[in-house]
């Protein structure tokens, strides 16, 4: 109901993540009309699968439009362990970090089964283009910081829950 709230002009676009009623497997699908048929009644909600593509902007040329990568981040967390860097830098707690990373691999799982995902023809994982804006859920506090010509921003849908794997990995504080 909350989303309903919000100026038909603004355009809201919902990227789903491991506790939405989607498979946990990445790519995820957008929420169905079979989970959540009132979401998609809203005209200026946009649900996009995850990771997610897109761009924002108004106007023709590419000047006025921005793209935005937008991930929930599953592999994050697998990340960190397996890079000595980002284990020693306790980078549960600094996704400035993993994503510098990432973006450096030009991939959101670069080692392979660090997070479940769906064989395709092609990696929907791969960044084949570098973003200008990059959103990512929050881990602590939210945030924005550069990393080369990308604009990463940590987003928080719902400040009030964390996982209890989030609690153990201490990312709260």
């Amino acid at each position: 109901d909350i989303l309903k709230l919000i100026r038909k002009d603004i355009q809201i676009f919902l990227c789903p993540g491991q506790h939405d009623g989607v498979r946990v497997t990445e790519p995820q699908p957008p929420i169905g009309k079979d989970f959540a048929e009132p979401l998609h009644e809203i005209k200026n909600l946009h649900l996009v699968s995850n990771p997610a593509f897109i761009e924002i902007g108004q106007g023709s040329s590419n000047e006025e439009k921005f793209k935005v990568l937008m991930y929930h981040g599953a592999s994050m967390h697998n990340f960190v362990n397996e890079i000595e860097e980002l284990r020693l830098a306790k980078a549960h707690n600094a996704p400035a970090k993993i994503v510098k990373h990432l973006l450096k691999r030009r991939h959101l799982s670069p080692i392979h089964s660090l997070a479940t995902y769906v064989p395709f023809e092609h990696d929907p994982l791969i960044i084949r283009e570098v973003p200008d804006i990059i959103a990512i859920p929050a881990s602590k506090d939210l945030s924005e910081w550069f990393y080369d010509q990308a604009m990463c921003i940590e987003v928080e849908a719902d400040p009030v829950k964390h996982t209890t794997f989030e609690k153990l990995v201490q990312i709260l504080r």
